[in-house]
């Protein structure tokens, strides 16, 4: 039986609060054992769906759902070794947090010493939508296509992202270094805004636009914070009845963009490329972290890996 004290979000509607007896049974393992539940899709068959609407039964799941049988001190053994990964990543996540303060700082201070107001399609080569892919499950003859869900919190994610058949791509379209991605369509999406900075090649679906500065004209690196600090008034640019909000190339591009006086631009730039790198960094550390840990909880929780042999593994980690 289920009961303690650590918010465990259940995937329906709604959140429950476990709490459990500490006396025989670690919260902290509850948590990942509750996790490793999910990601294996064990949840769905305490899902109530016969109205249409995914609902979780609870009490179902309290009374019949079993914990795996390991004793109480490898469950705190277990939880430790997991926790340590998760601990490893919310201590990258505050430095990467900190770091995008700091180049903001750095971004507002350089418009105190002076700046320059001009349209977006002044300092632009490109404003566009991306391509209509046509997606393949195919690593060879395809390029990676990223989709809204692919930007996050002001940064690329190429988890969600697909592939899409080399036909469909033009060239003008594949990313280069230092381009802004602006999501173009959806409520809850339209306006978001995150800087490329891989190497790689990459393209874009038609749900986001495609800015490329002039570097001519202005620091490319610069010029692509100066768009990250309008996402706000890019939201506001949206146009469409509720769930057909558009975003339209011409409205992009008539925005008028703040930015600091060109003989500033880049050295600033240097610095927010310097502190952009080390962000990054720390950011895919966690995606090698989380992977990590996703791979060694079913391992653990099934008896698979013993935690002694799971330590081992992430010596190098750690």
């Amino acid at each position: 039986m289920i009961e303690n004290a650590s918010a465990i979000l259940i995937p329906a509607s709604f959140c429950r609060l476990i709490r459990v007896d500490e006396t025989k049974c670690s919260p902290e393992f509850v948590y990942y054992a509750l996790q490793d539940l999910y990601a294996a899709g064990g949840t769905w068959e305490f899902q109530n769906q016969s109205t249409g609407i995914s609902n979780f039964q609870f009490e179902v799941f309290r009374k019949k759902y079993t914990l795996p049988n390991i004793d109480r001190s490898e469950q705190t053994a277990i939880a430790e070794v997991l926790g340590a990964l998760d601990d490893k990543i919310s201590t990258n996540t505050r430095i990467a947090t900190a770091s995008a303060d700091i180049s903001r700082s750095l971004f507002e201070r350089a418009l105190e010493s002076g700046s320059v107001e001009t349209s977006l399609t002044t300092v632009t080569t490109l404003i566009s939508r991306g391509i209509t892919p046509s997606y393949s499950d195919e690593a060879a003859g395809t390029t990676k296509i990223l989709n809204q869900k692919c930007v996050r919190d002001q940064r690329v994610l190429l988890a969600p992202s697909r592939r899409t058949v080399d036909s469909r791509v033009r060239e003008d379209k594949v990313l280069v270094v230092n381009d802004v991605l602006v999501n173009s369509t959806g409520q809850g999406t339209l306006g978001r805004v995150a800087r490329w900075t891989r190497i790689e090649r990459v393209t874009t679906d038609s749900h986001i636009s495609i800015v490329r500065f002039d570097a001519n004209l202005t620091n490319p690196i610069t010029a692509g914070y100066g768009l990250l600090r309008m996402q706000s008034a890019i939201e506001e640019l949206g146009e469409g009845s509720t769930g057909q909000t558009e975003l339209s190339r011409v409205d992009l591009g008539k925005l008028r963009i703040l930015l600091p006086n060109r003989e500033i631009q880049d050295q600033l730039g240097e610095q927010l490329h310097q502190i952009s790198s080390t962000q990054n960094a720390y950011l895919a550390e966690n995606d090698t972290l989380a992977a990590t840990r996703d791979a060694l909880l079913p391992q653990l929780m099934s008896g698979q890996l013993r935690v002694k042999d799971a330590e081992r593994s992430l010596a190098g980690v750690l």
